[in-house]
Order: C-alpha cells, then sequence, then structure tokens
C-alpha cells in the first residue's frame, strides 16, 4: 500500500454557503411578512375590536398572514435539512450458492459468509462504490460519504471486516477474491438498477479494479461503469513497499516484522501515519 487518505477539511465551504443562503431566504419571507401585516394592520385591529365574528374582509388578510408564516418556516426547514449529512448505514450481501458457477477452484469454499458495507443515499442518478486499501475497511471513506453530493456505498473487501471470526476459514486465491468482489458488485448494481455505478479504488481497491479486467471481465460487462476512479493504484511491485512487506511476514515473525515498517519512516509524519494504519490492520487476519 502506498497511498495515504488525506483528512477532512476542518471547515465546509458548502455549509457556509448556505447558512448565507438561509439568513437571506429567511430574512426576504421575514420581509414579506412583516409588510403584509403592516398593510392591513387597521384591519386586524378592526377585527379584534369587533364582536369577534371576523368579516369577510379580514379573512384574505389572515390567509395571507398565515401563507407568508408558513411559507417561512417550510422554507427554513427544507433549507436546513439540505445541508446536513445523510445518515450513514450499514448493510450486509450475503454470499450464497449462485457465486458457485463464477469460481474457478473448488478449494475456494466462501459460501455462507458476508460481505459488509456502509452506504450514505442519496436521490440522486449516480451511485458510487468505494474500495478500500489492503487490510483497512468501508469505515476509512466515511468523511468522503459525509460530503459527497452523490449517493455512495463503501465495501469492505472479503476478509477484512474486523467483526468476521477468521479462524474458522482459511486464505483464499487473489482470483477468488477477485472474483467475490465481482459478485459483490453484480448484487449491488441490481439493488439499484436504473443508477449509473462508478467505482472508486483507493491503492489495492484500485489494484482490485485491474485484475477484474483479467480475472473477471466479464463483470464489467455486465455492470457497464459509468466512471472508474483509481486513487495511487499500484502500477508495478515496487511500489507495494508496505504490502510486500505484510505479504511475505511469517506467523511467529509477526512482531518484530510490524516493527521493521515502523523503522522505514523516514519523518515523524510518516511514522505516524504507518502507527495509524499498522494499528488498523493488526486487529485482521494477515492471512
Amino acid at each position: 500500500m502506498t497511498g495515504r487518505q488525506s483528512a477532512a477539511p476542518a471547515t465546509d465551504p458548502r455549509g457556509r454557503r448556505l447558512s448565507r443562503r438561509i439568513a437571506v431566504v429567511s430574512g426576504f419571507l421575514g420581509t414579506l411578512l412583516g409588510v403584509t401585516t403592516n398593510l392591513y394592520s387597521a384591519e386586524f385591529r378592526r377585527a379584534i375590536e369587533s364582536s369577534g365574528v371576523l368579516s369577510a374582509d379580514v379573512l384574505p388578510v389572515l390567509l395571507a398572514a398565515v401563507v407568508a408564516s408558513g411559507t417561512t418556516a417550510v422554507a427554513y426547514w427544507w433549507i436546513v435539512r439540505r445541508q446536513q449529512p445523510p445518515q450513514i448505514a450499514e448493510g450486509t450481501v450475503a454470499i450464497r450458492t449462485d457465486i458457485v458457477k463464477h469460481m474457478e477452484s473448488e478449494e475456494d469454499s466462501v459460501v455462507g459468509r458476508t460481505l459488509h458495507y456502509l452506504e450514505a443515499r442519496r436521490g440522486t442518478d449516480d451511485l458510487v462504490v468505494f474500495l478500500h486499501g489492503i487490510g483497512l475497511d468501508a469505515n476509512d471513506f466515511r468523511p468522503y460519504m459525509a460530503e459527497s453530493r452523490f449517493h455512495c456505498l463503501a465495501l469492505t473487501l472479503y476478509g477484512f471486516d474486523a467483526t468476521e471470526p477468521a479462524d474458522r476459514y482459511k486464505p483464499i486465491s487473489l482470483q477468488a477474491h477477485v472474483e467475490i468482489l465481482g459478485y459483490a458488485l453484480r448484487k449491488i448494481k441490481k439493488m439499484y438498477p436504473r443508477k449509473r455505478l462508478s467505482v472508486v479504488g483507493f491503492s489495492f481497491g484500485a489494484d482490485m479494479v485491474f485484475f477484474l479486467t483479467r480475472y473477471a471481465p466479464e463483470v464489467l460487462d455486465d455492470l457497464q461503469l459509468h466512471r472508474v476512479v483509481l486513487l495511487d493504484p499500484n502500477a508495478n511491485s515496487t511500489t507495494t513497499t508496505i504490502s510486500a512487506r505484510i505479504a511475505k511476514m511469517t506467523p511467529d515473525r509477526q512482531l518484530p516484522e510490524l516493527v521493521e515498517i515502523l523503522r522505514s519512516a523516514s519523518d515523524v509524519t510518516e511514522f505516524r501515519y504507518l502507527c495509524e494504519y499498522l494499528y488498523k490492520i493488526t486487529a485482521k487476519d494477515f492471512a
């Protein structure tokens, strides 16, 4: 893995723009209500001073005041609702027996396992699926999903979910990993058949998109992807500086080899990044 995730901005320019819009719209509607009330203040007073029965001339005035007040409230609620981030929900894709027809090797038994994902639903025509780096998971995309204007779904790849029991399952081949990804993308596309599907892959997640063209090209034909964005893909083995070390790690020497990875840091910033990264992945099964 070579890429680094940038921190979320401390302030949101869109939030400031929306706040200004709220002030402008609310001020305009409030002014409209005030003008309406002032124009018909005499009618209001006469209605109050009367015997309590509102005349036909006063009803349009009250109606205008109510409509103006209601419009102000509804507009404010709608604008505030738009600036609130959508709820990020959890979901799963069950790996059922229909995956067998896509698996090349019978030794790669994965039926019964579950893939987890996070989803931020939005009423757009575009669905963006995020694929994380090696050892990470869907949670790394939470800040981006909250800020994006698209319908977003971040998938945790097979074997990378910390809550899944790993001791009951043996490691599978790279080709099987790719075929499982293709299976999940097909399921997601079936969930939202009318949306344009785009895939964003980070580091190893970007590599998985490349592997789809090699091991499961029919998946790409079925999905008809709208766009593919590759963030820090590993163009060749020279860029897999951390992934290569993890792949060669021996079970009885994990601790000293992890420490050796930390020693490769060139400055304090890189050291902190490596610590954060290794802290995340050591909760999972390296195999």
